[in-house]
């Protein structure tokens, strides 16, 4: 898992500083529309870089990682989508600030309540997967309890009922 750890770090210290030398190295004009986006991408790809570090964090339970599938969709679509908003205002800076605030505060809130029902459905999801075990745990036992009265059983009737 360590080892699955430092590449993902990698490949995010990567993307994290290609993106930053592209935008900053591009000529566009740097108003209030360019330093607007380019904080909402940084935080969309720090964004990215926790939740994906939380949902491949050791868990010995393979279910809790299937269960962590959503939250790291989301986060990815985040990154899609904040990044073109992002080059949109930076590429149309002519475009009131205001509205470029309000648009990056909206895909962040809507990727934030995205985050959170997910993580709230993983939490249930876990729960349900646990009690269920607990409840059908003891179904092996009855089962070998019940072929074992049938091995023992010596009236051929009983035996064929109970088989």
């Amino acid at each position: 898992m360590k080892n699955n750890s430092f590449k993902f770090l990698a490949l995010f210290m990567i993307f994290f500083f290609m993106f930053n030398f592209v935008i900053l190295f591009v000529p566009f004009t740097k108003g209030a529309n360019f330093w607007i986006s380019y904080i909402f991408s940084n935080i969309a790809i720090l964004f990215q870089f926790i939740i994906g570090f939380i949902c491949m964090k050791n868990n010995p339970q393979i279910e809790e990682k299937f269960f962590n599938i959503p939250m790291l969709k989301i986060s990815f679509t985040y990154l899609i989508v904040q990044l073109f908003v992002s080059v949109l205002f930076m590429i149309f800076n002519e475009i009131p600030y205001w509205f470029n605030l309000v648009m990056d505060i909206v895909v962040w809130c809507l990727a934030m309540i995205g985050i959170i029902l997910a993580s709230a459905t993983k939490d249930i999801l876990v729960k349900f997967d646990n009690n269920m075990a607990t409840k059908i745990s003891y179904i092996p036992k009855i089962c070998m309890d019940v072929r074992e009265l049938a091995r023992m059983e010596k009236d051929e009737i009983t035996k064929g009922a109970v088989n």
